[in-house]
Order: structure tokens, then C-alpha cells, then sequence
């Protein structure tokens, strides 16, 4: 039935499937269809804490964890460029819209996330603590990101930016790290495609490959290519 429908041509089904459904596509012998493991990188926030969560003593954390993050510090302050003023987000607005167009904007297969589905997924039925900054340029909105909190490991959710300037994606980089620090986030996780825009500022902002378990399972017409996709985190189920 579903496979005759009219629009299925048109239609693109996607999931991110567990260990155990892998297992079920396996059975199935539908493993050829799941993409991954994806990229996934880390960044430490917060030394001491990253230190202490992985159980080392707290002479050692403290001393590890403070020569961790005066490196990583400087590192960032040589990579990354302050300026402009950065803006808590309380309501997404339709201003965010044209942001999201031009900074995500993918000729391949990406789900726009337009006001409407912000405000929903991180403000009005949250699934956790979020928090949400945007980078404001005179009086319109340039760029912008969501962090989610409220553990140790933290997710970066949302990152709207141009490439080009590269400081306005350095800025809310810069930002969104003394953020995760602020709100007890020892390290911040981050995924998204080969050919996401944003790698090599990624990298040079402290981001490190870390091993993934993440796949993705996308079903319809030319879709098992992970080059033609684009997505970022906030895509993900029960993040």
C-alpha cells in the first residue's frame, strides 16, 4: 500500500536506528541500507569535571583538568575571532527563517528547521534543558545555535551560521563553549555528515573525532548516499 502510493516517489523516510534494530534490519537482510557509523566529534568544556567523570583522583583532575583547559583555551583564542554581541533566544521568530535558509541551504537532502519546529522542539515540549543564543549584527540576526544541557556530556543541537565571514561562526563557537562550561557541561558532542560546512572550524575550535555509534537508515529513491545528506543533531530521535 505505502509503496504505491502516488507520492512515495517523492517521500524520503529516515530513522537512527539502535543497536537492536540493526540487528532486526540484519535478519531482514536490510543491513545494506543503514549508513554508518557517522562522524561524531567531542570538544572538552570543562577539564576538571571531564577529568573527574572518567574517575581520576582529584589532585589529578584538578592539575590535568587546569592544564587541559588553559591549553585548549589559548588554542581557541588563537583560532577564533570575539566580536558582534550574542543574544539569548527566548522565541524564534520568522527573522530566523531567512538565517536558516541561508546558512543550511543544501542542494542534496536536508530538513529545513524553520521557526515553527524550533520553538516546538526546544522551547514549547522540550525533551530537556536547552539553551538557545543567536548572533545579532546591527539590528538581523546573522547566525545562531542550540546547546543542550543540564548533564555532563552536553549535545550542540542547532549551528546557523555563514561560513563566510568565518568570524560570525567563530563567535558562536567561542560562545557556545563558555556557555556549555557555565552550565556544568564537562564536554559537548556534536554529528554530522562528511561534507558538513562547518568541519574545519569545528576542528579548529577543539572538536576531536570521538567513536560513533550513530547510523542513520534512510528510506526512498537514491537516498543511501551519505554525501547527499545534511543534518545536524536537533534531527535526531531522543536527543
Amino acid at each position: 500500500m505505502r509503496a504505491s502510493h502516488p507520492t512515495h516517489a517523492k517521500t524520503v523516510s529516515l530513522s537512527w536506528p539502535n543497536e537492536k534494530s540493526r540487528a532486526a534490519a540484519v535478519k531482514l537482510r536490510r543491513d545494506h541500507m543503514i549508513i554508518g557509523p557517522v562522524p561524531k566529534v567531542v570538544l572538552i568544556s570543562n577539564g576538571e569535571r571531564c577529568c573527574a567523570e572518567r574517575g581520576w583522583p582529584k589532585p589529578i583532575s584538578t592539575l590535568g583538568g587546569a592544564v587541559l583547559d588553559a591549553g585548549l583555551a589559548t588554542w581557541r583564542k588563537l583560532s577564533l575571532q570575539k566580536s558582534f554581541a550574542v543574544e539569548e533566544v527566548r522565541r524564534f521568530d520568522t527573522s530566523f527563517n531567512a538565517v536558516t535558509e541561508r546558512a543550511m541551504s543544501w542542494p542534496g537532502l536536508w530538513p529545513p528547521h524553520g521557526a515553527e519546529f524550533l520553538n516546538w522542539r526546544y522551547l514549547d515540549r522540550p525533551q530537556g534543558q536547552y539553551a538557545a543564543f543567536a548572533l545579532v549584527d546591527g539590528a538581523e540576526i546573522a547566525g545562531y545555535y542550540v546547546l543542550k544541557i543540564g548533564q555532563p556530556a552536553g549535545w550542540l543541537m542547532e549551528f546557523a551560521a555563514p561560513t563566510s565571514p568565518p568570524h560570525i561562526g567563530g563567535t558562536l563557537l567561542h560562545h557556545l563553549v563558555r556557555v556549555a562550561r557555565e552550565a556544568g557541561c564537562a564536554y559537548l558532542r556534536f554529528s554530522a555528515p562528511p561534507r558538513w560546512r562547518h568541519w574545519r572550524a569545528f576542528y579548529a575550535a577543539g572538536f576531536v573525532p570521538a567513536p560513533s555509534d550513530i547510523c542513520l537508515w534512510p528510506v526512498g529513491n537514491d537516498v543511501q548516499h551519505l554525501d547527499r545528506w545534511q543534518w545536524v543533531p536537533g534531527d535526531m530521535d531522543g536527543l
